[in-house]
């Protein structure tokens, strides 16, 4: 009986001191994030927790609007500490998630800001395929409003976000891209698919040489 009493006062005080290395831990995480990184997760939360559209439009107004930013925020400074797992990487599926549900209420905003985010993109895992996953499947299946947003862009800039869509190693299972290519073509935007169809025959070629 003395035993056991013993031996749960050792393990309760082992659970403290794990959730006080845990507690640590996060607020070391919360203080090592730049301003720019900590804006968007309090915004987030904001959202989630339901404060309104004024919430939700300030977090879109803050999400990253280039690769180099959207980069930095959902992987950290890689050359600075050599690692990838920095700022907001261990929330980027949230942030993508949330970003993906606004798309439902503000969908013009966030194809603007995927698209953005797009231009002199490439294939990266975790927060970048999430993205590029979620604009290819609106190209498939919103594709008259991807269509005209995209052909808004000057035409280097277009192709680089065509390229970026394109940056898929095995192709015979990205299904939304031929999709998108069909649905391109049967609502009139042959120019656009045709473009398609030559940024995934780049793809390939680089991956075969």
């Amino acid at each position: 009986m003395r035993g056991s009493r013993g031996e749960g006062r050792i393990l309760g005080k082992c659970l403290m001191a794990v959730s006080a290395v845990c507690l640590m831990t996060r607020i070391a995480s919360a203080a090592t994030l730049s301003p720019e990184s900590e804006k968007l997760e309090q915004l987030r939360l904001a959202v989630e927790a339901r404060l309104g559209r004024s919430a939700e439009l300030e977090y879109l107004k803050a999400f990253p609007r280039t690769y180099a930013r959207f980069h930095f925020v959902f992987y950290g400074d890689e050359q600075a500490f050599g690692t990838c797992c920095g700022e907001l990487y261990d929330r980027h599926e949230q942030h993508l998630g949330l970003l993906n549900r606004l798309s439902a209420k503000y969908p013009g905003v966030v194809l603007k800001i995927q698209l953005d985010v797009a231009v002199g993109g490439r294939w990266d895992a975790d927060a970048v395929s999430i993205l590029q996953l979620q604009l290819i499947r609106r190209a498939a299946e919103q594709t008259r409003q991807f269509a005209e947003a995209l052909s808004a862009y000057p035409r280097p800039r277009l192709l680089s976000i065509i390229a970026f869509l394109a940056d898929m190693e095995d192709h015979s299972i990205y299904f939304d891209y031929q999709r998108a290519i069909s649905a391109l073509s049967t609502l009139g935007y042959g120019s656009l698919a045709e473009d398609f169809v030559r940024a995934r025959e780049d793809r390939q070629k680089r991956h075969h040489d």
